[in-house]
This record gives C-alpha cells, structure tokens and sequence, in this order.
C-alpha cells in the first residue's frame, strides 16, 4: 500500500510558516500596549513556537533572511516593554551639549530643560528611579548614545541600526566559532530567538553590542592575534560590564608573550575608556550608582528569594540589610571561582565552557534578572550546545507580568514557573555529567 505524501506545494508551504513570526512581531511593536498583558504574551510564545520550528526547518540562508525581517518590522515604533531608551537619549543629548552623564542626575537639570520638549519628554518617560541617579552606563555605551543624538530626531532609528548591525556582526561571528555539525540548528537557536530580537532591536537593550565585540574578541583569541582581541574584549567591558567576570578564565588560552600582549592591550585600551570618569566626582558617581543597582534592587532572582525568605522567617534580618550582604557574598564567590577555574585552565575551550558555567552560576544567585540579561547566556550556551537557556529565554518573559498591574510583588507561584523548567531541563540536558559526578562520589545508579 502506498504511504501518503503530501504535495510538493504543500512542503514548500510548511517551511514558509515560520515567518508568520514576522506579522507576530510587527502586531507587538506597532499594535500593543506596555498593559496589554494577554496581547503581548500571546505574540510573545507563538513566536517562541514559530522560532523553535524554523531553527529545527529552515537553512542558513532562510534563517538569516526571518532574522533579518524579524528586526525590520521594529523600525517606526518605540521600545514597548522598556523605559531605558530615554535615559540613552537623554545622556547622548548631554554629552552632545558638552555635559558629562556622569555629573548630573537628570532632576538636577531638568529645570534648565523645561522648555526643550524633547528633554522634558524623555525625563518624564525615563521614571523616578533614573530621574534621582547618575548614569550606570559605562563610557563606550555612551558613545554610541552620542551617535544616536546626531541623528536627532531618529535617535531611536539610530540606536536601532546599531544593535541590527551587532546582531549581523555575531550571525557572521557564530558562523566560525560553530561546529559546522547542526551548525545551522544551533544559529538559528541564537539569531532567531524572540528574546533576542526583542529587547535587542526591539526594547534597545546593548548586550547584543556587547557579545558582538565579546564574540569577536573570542575569534581573535583563536586567531591567535591576542592584541587586537585584548582591545575589543575592553570595548566588550564598557558597553556592558559583564565580560570583565570571564577574564581571569583566559589566563592560560595564550602563550606567555601573548598572554602580556593581551592583558596590556586591554589595560591601556581601559584607561582611555575610562577617561570621562576621570574629570572630578564622576567616578565615585558612577561607582554609587552601580553599587545602588546591585545592593539596593531586586527583581525576579531565584536563590536570592529563598535567601531572603530564610533570613527573614527563621533569623528575623531586615530585607534591606541582607540583599547588602548576599549581593557582595555573591560577587566575591563569582570572581573568586573565575580566578581559580582560570588557573585550571588549559584551552580557549576550555575558558568558554567555563565562562557559561560562571555566568549561569551569577544569573541563578543574584539578586536581579532582567530578561535581557539572559542574551549573552544564550550566545555561551550555543557555542557549547545546551538547550536550558532556550527553555530560559521562554520562561523569564513571564517575568513582564511583575509590571503589569497583576502584582506589585514577585509572586511565589510565577518564580515556580519561571525557573522550574528552567532546572529540570537543565539537571535532564546534563544528566551524565551529573551521574558521573555522582559516581567518583560512590553514588551508584540503581539497576
């Protein structure tokens, strides 16, 4: 009997349905509300579902092209899920006048800017919190806040363009640091991501420059021209500060010559960026301010939560005291762990594998887990081919529904369903190595 096969037409069709993901995103950019929570999530996970389908389907190419029209369909509209575009603007109008971000706090100048539309439009959009401190941007993220003030009035045209033209530089990147096995699979998994495009090109979040200059630094390493990545590595760092965790693990991916080629080029590349900070109280603003957003705010942390909880209940310790302590006991085990896995060490690898397991180790401990933090986990995560980031980057939208009006408090049930499949699919995608752990334990595995 003849099996049933569908029609060349019809297979043709199937491959094309992943870019209905494409009408999903545009209906979010241009016909959603911040408040509609049912619309936006509704887009959110059949994109999600669009997404899983054209990485496992379609070719480099059709993924490159989805990718593309993805991010397109974001141009004329303004960033719905995040206030942060203003303050970027409103810092690139700043130093475009010849004030210094890091000297003033928007409420101490907007007296001065209450006849400029724009400036009264971006304080009132920006919010009470960066409204009442210093910027937190690091210098060379500031520059391109610059950049996009020229292009008054397409600022946020602007800072579009840049974070597009990131993603297209980490596409060209993955396709040389990826083993060419399923190679097309594990791009599409990055560069395809809803996430991704979202708070990238969409809510204008700059991690995707930052793991543009990281991900070059890394094919520089194996490149060995260790100067020229010890300079984008610092470029890397003050976009965003994460990389700066990664850099003790790199101690043994050079030759000694090129190990000091490195660590000097990124030192003196360092300073020059950190000139701004240099001209009077800029730095110990700067400093403040970080330390205010670490120490100070929590938002959708994991074992943070069970930590307040447990000093709360059982030890009666004032939330606020304990999130100063937690914050500072976790940074100091992160770099601390860095340093020791960057002394084991033997291989770029090596370094890599390492630096997924450093950063998944910050993301489930500290206290803040904004969804965009999750990107440059995701690039880590692709390299080395583990999928619970994916389930990660699917859960953590939830986590928008803390600012919806539904609850003005992290409720217990929505971190279950947050970070639950998030653990099983990671303790399930891993379980060997776990099983192997168990067994130089003793632990054998019941037969």
């Amino acid at each position: 009997m003849d099996t049933y096969s569908s029609p060349p037409y019809l297979r043709k069709l199937k491959i094309y349905i992943p870019f209905l993901s494409v009408v999903c995103y545009a209906l979010f950019a241009h016909f959603t509300q911040r408040t509609a929570v049912f619309e936006f999530s509704v887009f959110y996970f059949l994109s999600f579902a669009l997404y899983l389908w054209a990485s496992n389907t379609l070719s480099l190419k059709q993924i490159a092209v989805l990718g593309v029209l993805s991010r397109i369909v974001f141009y004329g509209s303004s960033p719905l899920l995040s206030q942060d575009y203003s303050r970027f603007i409103w810092d690139g109008h700043l130093i475009l006048e010849g004030i210094n971000p890091y000297q003033f706090t928007p409420s101490e100048l907007i007296e001065q800017y209450n006849s400029n539309r724009l400036m009264s439009s971006l304080y009132e959009i920006m919010g009470s919190l960066s409204q009442s401190n210093y910027s937190n941007y690091p210098p060379f993220n500031q520059f391109f806040f610059y950049l996009a003030a020229l292009c008054n009035p397409y600022e946020i045209e602007a800072l579009r363009t840049f974070l597009f033209a990131a993603d297209l530089g980490i596409l060209w990147l993955l396709l040389k640091l990826i083993n060419p096995q399923k190679a097309n699979l594990w791009i599409g998994l990055y560069f395809l991501n809803p996430l991704v495009i979202i708070e990238g090109v969409g809510n204008l979040h700059f991690e995707c420059l930052m793991v543009f200059f990281f991900a070059l630094a890394i094919w520089l390493i194996q490149k060995n021209r260790a100067n020229l990545s010890g300079l984008f590595w610092s470029l890397s760092v003050f976009v965003k500060l994460i990389p700066l965790m990664f850099l003790p693990l790199f101690l043994k991916s050079f030759k000694q010559t090129k190990k000091l080629g490195f660590y000097l080029v990124f030192g003196g590349a360092s300073v020059v960026l950190l000139i701004p900070l240099f001209q009077g109280n800029e730095l110990a603003n700067f400093w403040a301010t970080l330390q205010l957003w670490f120490s100070n705010f929590a938002f959708n942390g994991s074992v943070y939560k069970v930590g307040k909880f447990t000093a709360e209940q059982l030890f009666n310790y004032p939330a606020y005291k304990f999130i100063k302590t937690y914050s500072a006991t976790v940074s100091a085990i992160i770099f601390c762990t860095s340093f020791y896995l960057g002394i084991k060490g033997d291989s770029t690898e090596k370094a890599l594998k390492n630096a997924l397991l450093i950063l998944s180790l910050y993301l489930f401990t500290t206290a803040t887990v904004h969804p965009w933090y999750l990107i440059t986990l995701l690039f880590l995560a692709v390299l080395h081919q583990q999928k619970f980031v994916v389930v990660w980057s699917a859960s953590v939208f939830l986590s928008y529904l803390y600012y919806s009006g539904y609850s003005a408090q992290p409720s217990t049930t929505l971190s279950f369903l947050i970070y639950l499949p998030v653990i099983f699919y990671l303790l399930y995608e891993n379980q060997r190595i776990i099983l192997s752990v168990l067994s130089s334990w003793g632990v054998r595995r019941r037969q």
